[in-house]
């Protein structure tokens, strides 16, 4: 068996493509569900709260 022909973006929409090539979020196992899951809690929780002190911090640093 060949290997896999990554599709990239939206090319399933310009380019010739057999069904199986395209991957969709409902093929997702449970693991990469709850991974997905923590990431999505982890950005929300943790990184939005202080995301404008960090691009203050960052505009600072960088001369702006």
């Amino acid at each position: 068996m060949g290997e896999a022909k990554i599709v990239e973006g939206g090319a399933f929409l310009i380019e010739s493509i057999s069904p199986p090539e395209i991957f969709t979020p409902e093929e997702f196992t449970e693991e990469q569900r709850l991974i997905a899951k923590a990431a999505t809690e982890f950005v929300v929780g943790e990184v939005q709260p202080v995301l404008e002190d960090f691009y203050r911090v960052w505009s600072r640093r960088q001369g702006n």
